[in-house]
């Protein structure tokens, strides 16, 4: 698959990358569009302490799952969802919202989130236009 990987300031990538394997808990989702948000920017153009290149970035998207885990139960194949997986850094003192440094963002053709994030949601058919 396809991702766009984060090398270094002002350096972003199309790289082939392995298609991420789903987990028992997970979704496995075909991603169709990516917010580029403050964080992302700010990486692209600064770094980030917590984000050590070569790294894919993003974590705000909207798709459809290709693929769930054997213990989901609350989704569907074929389902469309918007996910925006964000955590605080409660060590920072400006409390930025980060992926963390050991997750994979989501500009990719496919991404793998765990089914029981609460940013997880259905995407209702009135936000298709972006999908």
């Amino acid at each position: 698959m396809k991702a766009i990987v984060f090398e270094d300031i002002e350096q972003m990538v199309l790289h082939e990358v392995p298609t991420p394997r789903c987990e028992d808990d997970g979704l496995l989702i075909k991603v169709k569009a990516c917010a580029i948000c403050g964080t992302d920017t700010k990486i692209f153009h600064s770094g980030h302490r917590h984000i050590k290149p070569p790294r894919i970035t993003g974590h705000e998207v909207s798709g459809e799952i290709l693929e769930m885990g054997k213990n989901v139960k609350d989704y569907q194949v074929g389902q469309r969802v918007a996910v925006a997986d964000v955590y605080m850094d409660s060590a920072a003192k400006d409390l930025e919202v980060i992926v963390p440094a050991e997750t994979d963002g989501r500009e990719a053709d496919v991404v793998i989130t765990p089914s029981s994030s609460p940013e997880a949601r259905q995407a209702e058919d009135q936000v298709g236009t972006c999908m």
